[in-house]
């Protein structure tokens, strides 16, 4: 058992340092999704009958909304999107 254990533990170091080169790019395309996210809000708030800053009210509330669902931050995140 303890052989497997090791072999795991190796494995899963070497997925470690495999991966750690991704989290940088990771971390550029969460910031293209942001910044995309946010220029459709600006064009949707720019249509007749929507008021100015009402995209990021809505997302405020949903976020206050996946807090009390005591959701992981990664859901928070999707809901905050999805707001």
């Amino acid at each position: 058992m303890k052989k497997i254990e090791e072999k795991l533990k190796h494995y899963i170091e070497r997925l470690k340092q495999a991966t750690q080169p991704l989290d940088p790019a990771d971390w550029r395309i969460k910031k293209l999704d942001i910044d995309f996210v946010r220029a459709v809000s600006r064009i949707i708030e720019t249509r007749p009958g929507i008021n100015s800053g009402q995209s990021k009210y809505i997302a405020e509330k949903a976020l206050a909304v996946a807090a009390g669902l005591d959701m992981s931050a990664e859901q928070t995140e999707d809901v905050f999107y999805a707001g």
